[in-house]
């Protein structure tokens, strides 16, 4: 047993591993990885995009995709793991995985192993493509500039593995010349740069030249991040700001005025139609972003009248909550200015119709209950605040003008069914408004028999119960609840608690933020679990018991998630924000559901690109199986009677003779035996293979009969191992 001192020990020693590569953040919350650390592990896993930083001009759409092992989170990317991942065990053991998937024989002999190596070894960073295109505008003359870092050091081992890949897409038709340039079928180009190791393909819908290539390839060279297009910079840094995730930014520029000429403005009005025709890029994507997991998607539409009116002019939380909130949320109510120009242009801006309807209703508000939308926007908001703590549930709005609201209520007050209490003044004192009326509902009449009912619903009524909290009026379902918060005295602040979960509310029309627990432990443990079966797959025994746990690396226990609809005067966007991934919005901090998403993204990955290849192969060998019968049937007849049967029959064969994936296998001149594949039902052919044929050809060399193997209709890469010279005696 251990000792107290032998435990001490041991901890001391476990520690000490970890502190030249992490190291505690300034509030000491959670722990951050050293920065030569990070470009060590990134080095040696993947490293964060490069052509986002040197995007030409004219650039009209880019998409940049994650590495297998940025999916799965085992690189380093700005959040809490990244103390994990430049952990030394773990980088040495992703170096194990990696020559197992080499040295595999199972993996060979599936042919899976060219493609999981580039997925999981040679493939050292995002993949980004970007389309560019002279005018600025997409067009047919547009061009794709695809780019990634490799882990090749020369443009022959670049080709041989090329070849074993066997894509028609990117095989060049020609080998890299001195230059590192290699023409492809497709009419586009290769170009590796070996000391570099990146290797760079342009194509387009239309085939160009070796010059053009050179020239945008130049172009790139001399770019900066200054040269891409202004929106493509400054959404990437609201939706990915590591480098590494998932992004996709596309121009809308010249596209906005088209669609918008088509939306039926005299029925719907114009805002829509505006919304659009001003919009001029779009971005989405999966990234991280203050240090936390987010999913965005922004539409940039500047200057349209829609965002106007409902973009925040303000948001201030200070307010105190009981101990720190578990959740809390905010809507930001529109001002008096933004209201009073809605209804200048409601017309314009919704229709003559829904204008009409607008007007209405505001006039019998403001007979019935003397308000007017733009009058309560004066005194009430912009910040709705809903919020839960330890003291329980509220919700609280800021007094813009308090005289003017307490003479709105006094005002109120005086009408039927409306019977206002104000409590005495100070901070404990609770208020209270009750609204009267259900014997209004349709259907409760004046006459004899409903008199009762109408009475009692009468009484029944909507009840309001707040008090007097700084610039804000918190409210509650019932008054104990609010004497429960004033006994508790309030000691957190929520502004405070808003800012540590990374919740602007300046830009929030709606949104909710909350506290998750363990997202860290369990994405990490998770990824352990995955790296295991890997390793299983891979046919590569490695000990994950090596790996620290989330307890020594100190991962925080707290997380955030959240989401939100964002609205500025440039664009609107709705976001989820989570520690690792937003399987935590239903697992609340990741678990089994991580696992098995994890699972399914890497290993489902590096097996479908290979996976198609073993299936087709294994229809093409039942063919072989089939004809076995055949060229024995065939050999017999030549070697006994000198001469090759003219068909089926002749050689004794069935005239249908078929099976799950071949259709037929027919017996023609020469002996030669034709198999064919199908995908008609009751055939169940891989497309690929629908139509293709497999001839065996025989060849007599005294009493031996040897048999010429060949395929038509499909790869060769498809064609069996024993599909070669084979011999046949009686």
């Amino acid at each position: 047993m251990f000792t107290r001192q032998q435990f001490a020990l041991a901890a001391t020693l476990a520690a000490a591993v970890f502190v030249s590569a992490c190291h505690r953040d300034q509030e000491g919350q959670r722990p951050v990885a050293d920065a030569a650390a990070v470009a060590h592990a990134q080095a040696l896993l993947s490293q964060p995009a490069w052509l986002r930083k040197h995007l030409p001009a004219n650039t009209v759409s880019y998409i940049r995709l994650p590495t297998l092992w940025q999916v799965a989170g085992g690189v380093p990317n700005g959040r809490a793991l990244d103390v994990a991942a430049v952990d030394a065990t773990h980088l040495q053991m992703v170096g194990q995985l990696r020559e197992g998937i080499a040295k595999d024989p199972v993996l060979a002999k599936a042919g899976m192993t060219p493609y999981i190596v580039v997925l999981l070894d040679e493939l050292r960073s995002p993949l980004e493509v970007a389309l560019v295109d002279p005018s600025g505008i997409t067009s047919p003359a547009a061009h794709g500039l695809v780019t990634a870092q490799l882990s090749y050091d020369s443009t022959a081992s670049l080709q041989k593995r090329l070849e074993s890949l066997k894509s028609p897409l990117l095989l060049p038709t020609q080998p890299f010349d001195a230059q590192g340039f290699a023409p492809l079928a497709s009419g586009g180009w290769l170009r590796f740069d070996a000391k570099e190791h990146r290797l760079y393909a342009y194509l387009g819908m239309q085939p160009t030249d070796r010059a053009a290539f050179e020239a945008i390839l130049d172009e790139v060279g001399r770019a900066g991040a200054h040269a891409a297009p202004e929106t493509l910079a400054a959404l990437e840094a609201r939706v990915d700001q590591s480098g590494e995730g998932l992004f996709a930014w596309v121009s809308v520029r010249g596209v906005g005025g088209v669609m918008a000429s088509q939306i039926p403005g005299d029925d719907v009005g114009t805002l829509p139609g505006d919304l659009v025709a001003k919009a001029d890029a779009i971005a989405f994507g999966a990234g991280t972003v203050e240090g936390h997991g987010q999913v965005r998607v922004i539409v940039h539409s500047p200057q349209s009248r829609l965002l106007g009116y409902l973009a925040p002019r303000a948001f201030d939380a200070n307010l105190k909550t009981v101990g720190k909130p578990h959740w809390a949320a905010s809507v930001a109510l529109p001002g008096s200015e933004q209201v009073t120009a809605l209804e200048n242009n409601v017309n314009l801006d919704f229709g003559k119709e829904r204008g009409d309807a607008y007007r209405s209703w505001a006039a019998r508000m403001k007979a019935g209950q003397n308000l007017d939308l733009a009058g309560f926007a004066r005194l009430l908001g912009p910040e709705l605040l809903i919020f839960s703590d330890d003291a329980g549930s509220f919700a609280a709005v800021r007094v813009r003008d308090r005289k003017g609201f307490a003479d709105m209520l006094t005002a109120l007050a005086t009408r039927k069914h409306w019977r206002l209490d104000l409590g005495d003044s100070g901070k404990a004192s609770v208020h209270a408004l009750t609204i009267q009326g259900l014997s209004a509902l349709p259907g409760v009449d004046d006459d004899a028999d409903q008199g009762a009912l109408k009475e009692l619903l009468g009484r029944l009524g909507s009840h309001l119960y707040w008090i007097d909290d700084g610039d804000f009026l918190v409210f509650a379902r019932v008054p104990q609840a609010l004497a429960d918060r004033v006994a508790a005295n309030p000691d957190t602040d929520l502004a405070g608690w808003l800012k540590a979960q990374s919740y602007d509310g300046k830009s929030v029309l709606a949104g909710i933020t909350a506290s998750s627990r363990d997202a860290h432990r369990d994405a990490y443990y998770s990824y352990i679990g995955l790296l295991d079966a890997v390793g299983d797959f891979a046919g590569t025994a490695i000990d994950v018991r090596k790996l620290p746990s989330a307890t020594a690396l100190g991962l925080p226990r707290e997380g955030v998630l959240g989401s939100a609809i964002e609205v500025d005067g440039d664009s609107v966007g709705f976001s989820l924000t989570y520690e690792q991934s937003p399987v935590e919005f239903v697992t609340s901090g990741g678990g089994g559901g991580m696992v098995a998403v994890a699972y399914v993204a890497v290993l489902a990955a590096i097996a479908v690109p290979a996976y198609q290849d073993y299936t087709i192969r294994a229809q093409v060998t039942e063919g072989m199986t089939l004809a076995e019968g055949a060229k024995i049937a065939v050999a017999s007849y030549r070697l006994g009677k000198g001469r090759f049967p003219a068909d089926n029959a002749v050689a004794g064969l069935a005239d249908d003779l078929h099976g799950k994936y071949v259709a037929d296998v027919a017996l023609g001149k020469g002996g030669q035996i034709t198999v064919t594949y199908s995908s008609e039902a009751p055939f169940q052919a891989n497309a690929k293979l629908d139509g293709a044929t497999l001839t065996l050809t025989p060849l007599v060399t005294g009493k031996q009969v040897e048999w010429q193997c060949e395929g038509q209709g499909f790869d060769v890469k498809y064609l069996p191992k024993d599909c070669n010279m084979e011999e046949d005696s009686p």
